[in-house]
């Protein structure tokens, strides 16, 4: 049945002239009753469902729009029935939106350009020198205080002419890095969550330009850039390693040894199998070698400078030492970055745990103010600040009385109270108490605010999501008619079609004609479980000349495990298998090592017959549930009035 032609194309409330006047995207195409598609919904969905085969042909249109049609009586019943209401759909239904609403909680203009600066500087290595400072988490304000002004001193040194290995020696609290004069190596960007202020001071600065203090979660670093490349990216590598011992008493044993691997390698011989035969490192010697991608800063310098050395992949290195023995490496592969738009994805993925998202969401809450009259009642916050005692920091901390009203306000949209503020700072008695020995209590309880107060912010704008967004509403309402149409249609198909066993059966029988087994063969599988061959051929050979009934009690008797099992089978099946479709044909015996021997008989070809219902029950049960949601789609048809702007539709085909 086709929807489209049974419905009404009369009088529709939505009639648009085509000439000389654009259509609107926001025009409503058709209605269900009281549920209203626009022209932007229906174009939306049959593009995003029919992709490529989007081309707007009157064949491809009109097949959709009966088929939306169709799908919207669905929504349209389950609507009726209250379906929506039900607590457990209401609650699968946020748990979509708020998962939905995280790609949206940032700004976009702001993530795309911290993307966009993260791959750009990948594209260079940094050499970079640092003099480390820490602070602790325990660390209190005036001892950070303290600590970044020695920092500061020791930035000053440099700048008036002292050496910054020199002072690196003396003062860093890097113990890597000390009797290096702070050396760090080659650095290249993205660097680890908490270290994004860091980054930008290295692509920032110029070979020998100085830094003054920068804070990261080690503390305070004073950064000397010391020369730049072009980014090494990532290599595929492999090795074979002849490790020292700890005492040194294997030094040219080793060295010995490597170098006549090195020697057979030039013969000729397969580099994966001398790793797999030779290597001492066991973890990559069962995969030939294979160490993976490698980075740099990944593995001791002398290995790196090494593999990156090598011209090209399938060439090895000659024999190198290293901390731990002597390598020779193999390249496999270099690993090409691609251009802007293909590694950008990957990019904002890498971007979703890191320190540079919280400035993307500090520019959206900053948005949020901007746009929503964000206001903070200050009389009701210094209030709050003021009734504040030592017992803050703890558990002892209880709610004072207060005065109420809304602390938060916005001009569209549920405002934050008093309580709701004060609750808030209640349930954060981790934060709270983890401020105890290094804040001040008006510290605390502004931060533990600007929290609250983000979180107001956040909460403001994802309430105004839908408006904002035309594929965030369009998303949340495929999920919503998703479920609607899940529910309703298991209620009124599925499972009406698996409980129904007297419509099964009548559908069944009226339709017999559909299932016919074609010709086919009893076809019977033997297993004995017995390792002794002898007795295995044996029971083989019996089974050839007796019923699998009287085969079974025979070997029973004998105190032999065996079964049989029985299947029809037809032919196509049977010769996939590679059996002969021939009656009384019996496959070779099977025997494996540990396992049943086993071998299958055709015990004779039957000619084609109608299916009872237990042989075809899944294949019948699937054509009555189509049969039922047939004949429920005209009955909704009947129910509910479906009605088509036919000009707006007619105005989408292209000819």
């Amino acid at each position: 049945m086709n929807i489209v032609r049974k419905i009404c194309l009369a009088g529709f409330v939505c009639t648009l002239s085509m000439s000389g006047i654009a259509q609107k995207d926001d025009a409503v195409l058709f209605t269900v009753e009281d549920i209203e598609v626009s022209l932007l919904e229906f174009k939306y969905i049959y593009e995003k469902n029919n992709r490529d085969g989007a081309d707007y042909s009157e064949p491809s249109l009109t097949e959709y729009l009966d088929l939306y049609a169709r799908f919207k009586l669905k929504v349209k019943l389950g609507k009726d029935l209250q379906m929506d209401t039900i607590r457990a759909l209401q609650v699968e239904l946020e748990g979509y939106r708020k998962q939905l609403a995280k790609s949206y909680l940032n700004d976009k203009e702001v993530t795309e350009k911290l993307t966009r600066e993260a791959y750009e500087r990948m594209q260079e290595d940094v050499h970079v020198s640092h003099i480390l400072f820490r602070v602790g988490k325990k660390t209190s304000e005036e001892d950070e205080q303290m600590i970044l002004g020695n920092a500061q001193r020791a930035y000053e040194r440099i700048q008036a002419g002292e050496s910054f290995e020199t002072i690196a020696e003396e003062l860093t609290e890097d113990k890597s890095t000390a009797q290096k004069g702070g050396d760090l190596g080659y650095l290249t960007a993205m660097l680890p969550n908490g270290f994004y202020a860091m980054e930008g001071v290295i692509y920032v600065l110029e070979p020998g330009e100085l830094s003054a203090p920068v804070r990261t979660p080690l503390g305070y670093h004073v950064i000397k850039v010391n020369d730049k490349r072009t980014a090494r990216g990532q290599i595929e590598v492999s090795h074979i390693l002849v490790r020292i011992n700890e005492d040194k008493t294997n030094v040219n044993a080793a060295k010995n040894k490597i170098m006549g691997i090195h020697h057979n390698l030039n013969d000729g011989r397969e580099f994966e199998e001398m790793a797999r035969s030779l290597s001492d490192d066991q973890r990559t010697a069962k995969r030939g070698g294979y160490i993976g991608k490698l980075s740099i800063n990944m593995y001791d310098p002398v290995f790196e400078e090494a593999a990156y050395s090598i011209a090209n992949p399938g060439d090895y290195s000659e024999p190198v030492e290293t901390k731990i023995g002597w390598h020779i490496i193999k390249l496999l592969k270099k690993v090409k970055v691609g251009d802007f738009e293909s590694e950008k994805r990957q990019l904002a993925a890498r971007m979703s745990g890191d320190e540079r998202m919280d400035i993307a969401k500090r520019a959206m809450i900053d948005s949020i103010k901007s746009e929503s009259d964000y206001r903070i009642d200050s009389v009701l916050l210094d209030a709050f600040v003021h009734s504040l005692n030592d017992d803050f920091h703890s558990f002892k901390w209880k709610i004072p009385t207060l005065p109420k009203g809304d602390i938060i306000t916005f001009n569209a949209g549920p405002a934050k109270t008093m309580d709701q503020f004060t609750d808030y700072v209640q349930s954060h008695a981790r934060e709270r108490m983890r401020a105890q020995s290094s804040k001040a209590v008006r510290t605390t309880a502004l931060e533990l605010f600007a929290s609250f107060s983000d979180d107001a912010c956040l909460e403001y704008e994802e309430i105004h999501l839908v408006e904002k967004y035309p594929e965030f509403a369009a998303l949340m309402r495929e999920y919503e008619e998703g479920i609607l149409l899940f529910e309703v249609t298991k209620m009124m198909v599925w499972d009406k079609a698996s409980t129904d066993t007297t419509g099964l059966k009548e559908f069944f029988n009226d339709h017999r004609q559909n299932y016919i087994m074609a010709e086919h063969a009893d076809v019977i599988t033997y297993t004995v479980s017995n390792e002794d061959q002898k007795v295995v051929l044996k029971s083989y050979r019996a089974a050839l000349n007796h019923t699998p009934e009287e085969w079974l009690e025979e070997q029973n008797k004998k105190e032999i495990t065996a079964t049989f099992t029985r299947k029809l089978m037809e032919q196509e099946e049977a010769e996939e298998a590679g059996w002969q479709w021939t009656s009384g044909w019996s496959s070779p015996l099977m025997t494996e090592p540990g396992q049943d021997a086993a071998f299958t008989r055709v015990v004779n070809i039957k000619p084609e017959r109608p299916k009872e219902l237990q042989e075809t029950r899944g294949y019948v049960i699937a054509d009555y549930q189509d049969y039922l949601e047939e004949k429920w789609v005209e009955e909704l048809s009947k129910k509910y009035s479906v009605m088509v702007n036919e000009k707006l539709f007619n105005s989408l085909i292209r000819k």
